[in-house]
């Protein structure tokens, strides 16, 4: 298994520590794009292991400095503190910090807490696009950004504080990651979109595995990605886009 070959010291022993097994799909499948800073779309079901898919590779490249460089976005407040929680428990191992940001939290703490230089962000767009509009979430270190659960993301009562807080981030980051899944069977696929060429930096590489490879009909897809649909964009043609990318072609 290339993803156990290439785990950092800490992580590995952790792993074993948790009494865990060999990588699912979707960890395995990601482990070696993530590392190489490749764009990749996601895709697999509930309790295959998706948060730690992309926290053990992105931790594995983030520096202990005191500088925010890994931005997790996510739908709602609840998943926000389960992958916190992941982040901090496994970021620890390396002596990185992680801060929760939603919105109906006390904002002055949170505040407070930004003080302390987390390394790591997982949040709300809404309450992040308030802090960075205050500038007291600093964005301009920012190496790699993360959309969970991306399908929600892109619906109409996050999208523009996605869009409008993405603009935020100068020069963007030189990777990215856009990990979006449904909870359902993958009948259709995710609606993630992009906001420019620049949002993430592309490669020309096919798909990790295709769409007929038997283990998408299992529910797991993971591909590394060009030109998806402009960010923001929805309906038909964003779904064309991404069906185009998603097939490979």
């Amino acid at each position: 298994m290339m993803m156990m070959e290439e785990m950092a010291m800490p992580f590995e022993k952790y792993w074993h520590e948790m009494s865990f097994q060999l990588p699912t799909p979707i960890q395995e499948n990601v482990f070696k794009p993530l590392l190489q800073g490749k764009d990749v779309v996601g895709l697999s079901p509930t309790g295959t292991g998706k948060t730690l898919a992309y926290a053990i590779p992105l931790l594995q490249k983030t520096d202990a400095n005191k500088e925010l460089q890994l931005l997790v976005l996510v739908p709602s407040q609840e998943l926000a503190h389960q992958v916190g929680h992941v982040l901090a428990e496994w970021g620890s191992l390396k002596d990185l910090s992680a801060q929760v940001i939603i919105g109906g939290a006390n904002v002055g703490r949170q505040i407070d807490k930004l003080k302390e230089k987390p390394e790591i962000v997982v949040g709300t767009p809404g309450r992040l696009l308030e802090l960075a509009n205050q500038k007291k979430l600093k964005l301009h270190n920012i190496k790699t950004v993360i959309l969970d659960e991306a399908d929600y993301l892109m619906q109409e009562e996050h999208l523009s504080a996605l869009r409008e807080l993405i603009k935020k981030i100068a020069g963007f980051p030189s990777d990215g990651f856009l990990f979006g899944y449904e909870q359902r069977k993958p009948e259709g696929h995710p609606k993630v979109v992009q906001h420019r060429a620049a949002l993430v930096r592309h490669d020309k590489r096919r798909p990790v595995h295709g769409p007929n490879d038997s283990r998408l009909h299992r529910g797991t897809y993971a591909q590394t990605c060009r030109n998806v649909a402009p960010f923001g964009q929805s309906g038909r043609d964003a779904g064309a886009r991404f069906r185009k990318c998603y097939a490979g072609t």
